[in-house]
């Protein structure tokens, strides 16, 4: 199989979930190719690869057809020396909600244009005709955390990524927007047996970290479900 990934969340999941799936599938090679999102929607829909890795948009393109394993909330983090960071409650696990025009007097530290949280960030900026100063543009999620907390302006990030720094404080969006993830196929291509099996790996090593949320396809559930009666027959 041929797989792109994306090199922050796609690679990483594709690492923990690879020796059980070659436990099942020893006979099957895996080549796979890191790309950003941009990039490894073009190497699917360019036949480059088997399917792609990572995260996305929008599920509903009509180019591709996917098998969402979970989806993940975009917050707004700042720096607690933020003047607005005294808005969040503490100690509390529900974040508070907040409006981006609150916050159109600080610069904005974005993922670089191709990336996932980007292309949520622009339709988000977009609807609501807002064009902040933008101060640095990277790839890195680790960056955009570092400079936010250095207090060098405001970013958008996945939930789990933001958790991860305790200098931060995170508000959610209102409405709340998702990044999803999954597997992602070439339109009116079947998604083989062992690429299903793939996916569902995937469902359940997310099922495990309770900021992700589950897909919301039915296409997507149904092929769990089915995954989980064979387990339970000790078919896997």
């Amino acid at each position: 199989m041929r797989v792109a990934a994306t090199p922050f969340r796609g690679a990483y999941l594709f690492s923990r979930i690879y020796p059980r799936f070659a436990k099942n599938y020893p006979d099957v090679r895996i080549n796979i190719h890191e790309l950003y999102s941009t990039n490894l929607i073009h190497a699917v829909e360019n036949g480059d690869v088997d399917f792609g890795l990572g995260t996305f948009k929008d599920p509903e393109n009509g180019k591709f057809d996917y098998i969402q394993t979970s989806r993940e909330e975009i917050v707004v983090v700042l720096s607690k020396l933020h003047r607005a960071a005294s808005w969040a409650r503490q100690g509390n696990d529900e974040l508070p909600a907040i409006q981006i025009e609150q916050l159109m007097d600080s610069p904005f530290i974005m993922m670089s244009p191709g990336t996932t949280v980007r292309s949520i960030t622009d339709s988000i900026l977009k609807s609501l005709n807002l064009n902040p100063l933008i101060l640095y543009e990277t790839a890195n999620n680790q960056v955009v955390l570092n400079m936010v907390s250095e207090g060098f302006g405001i970013g958008f990030l996945p939930r789990t990524v933001a958790a991860k720094n305790s200098d931060i404080v995170c508000f959610k969006l209102e409405p709340s927007f998702y990044m999803h993830l999954g597997l992602i196929h070439r339109k009116g291509i079947p998604f083989s047996v062992e690429e299903e099996y793939f996916a569902c790996l995937a469902m359940e090593h997310d099922r495990k970290n309770p900021l992700y949320l589950p897909p919301d396809s039915e296409y997507s559930l149904k092929i769990y479900e089915r995954y989980l009666k064979s387990k339970q027959k000790n078919e896997f």
